[in-house]
């Protein structure tokens, strides 16, 4: 059955970019908003759609696909709810913030037979496929290691640790590059004042041997968020903030004048529209997700796992106590 309708469940800060895109493609039926203000608005500017302010009164509406994008911490009780009454869920990452959590989704999708899709957004822009491409073309040789950073300056935000507010991103990205089993990780980071992992560090070692070095921040001097592949023969950079990937042939034989990089691909494209299509398409032909609950759940376990051996560091114990 391919769904005609889908409501959003929150259309905060993110999801109205999500509402906003699915009613361009003609599907959005209904919002969930508990907020007055927020629905009234979408009311008033959207006179023909459903808006509803309690989640439990869309289980029991004929929409059969729901995407989900309240805060982390919701996402769980929403998106199980949302399964058991046999709807397909597209939720907003971090999947969840636990690992039975995860896996209990992951579990009800399939027992459901229901479509189980997690917004790891990166997986959707093209200059991240160019980017694997040009991988696996062996313009840079072997691949030896991936480097992701991810560096926001302090503001006032809704405290999180580093990892679960911008971590996700670049793990859902370093098993997406890797494509093998997770042999190892090391995690190492820094506690605020308040208790946040404000600065963290997250390593991985894969069996294929490819090894992925993550560093996010979230008091940073300056935004930084690129991926950086380093090969035998030189290396790639993406840089998500132009969306470009450029080609560095340096490396210990290269001259001085060695030009430092060669522009391959400028995208322009838009990720949250890419991702909604290819939630649209899932919802039709039935296929698995590019980021579906089970990757969802290696990522939120990779992650639960890295917040764990931080909080664990003998000087993050004593800063917390």
């Amino acid at each position: 059955m391919m769904a005609t309708e889908i409501a959003v469940i929150g259309v905060g800060r993110w999801g109205r970019h999500l509402a906003k895109n699915l009613r361009e493609l003609g599907v959005l039926g209904a919002i969930v908003e508990t907020e007055a203000e927020r629905c009234a608005a979408w009311s008033q500017s959207c006179p023909e759609l459903r808006c509803f302010n309690d989640p439990q009164q869309i289980l029991d509406a004929p929409i059969p696909a729901v995407a989900i994008a309240t805060p982390s911490a919701s996402h769980f009780d929403i998106a199980r709810l949302c399964l058991q009454a046999g709807k397909d869920v597209f939720v907003e990452k971090p999947m969840t913030l636990s690992e039975p959590q995860a896996r209990e989704l992951v579990r009800l999708a399939r027992d459901r037979e229901r479509i189980l899709m997690v917004g790891h957004l990166l997986l959707y822009q093209p200059a991240l496929h160019e980017l694997l491409r040009l991988t696996r073309s062996g313009i840079i040789g072997q691949v030896l290691s991936t480097h992701h950073e991810r560096l926001e300056p302090p503001r006032e935000r809704t405290p999180e640790d580093a990892l679960w507010a911008l971590g996700v991103h670049d793990v859902a990205v370093a098993l997406f590059l890797s494509n093998a089993v997770l042999l190892e990780q090391r995690a190492f980071g820094m506690l605020g004042p308040s208790g946040v992992q404000e600065d963290s560090q997250l390593h991985l070692r894969f069996a294929n041997g490819m090894r992925a070095h993550l560093h996010v921040s979230l008091r940073w001097p300056e935004r930084r968020r690129r991926c950086i592949i380093l090969g035998e023969r030189g290396s790639l950079v993406y840089d998500e903030l132009t969306q470009t990937v450029t080609l560095d042939r340096r490396d210990f034989h290269s001259s001085p004048e060695a030009p430092e990089g060669e522009l391959l691909f400028r995208g322009n494209a838009q990720p949250v529209r890419l991702e909604m299509m290819h939630f649209l398409e899932r919802l039709r032909d039935r296929e698995r997700p590019l980021s579906d609950g089970v990757n969802g759940l290696d990522v939120v376990a990779i992650v639960e796992r890295a917040c764990a051996q931080i909080a664990a560091e003998p000087a993050n114990a004593r800063n917390s106590a």
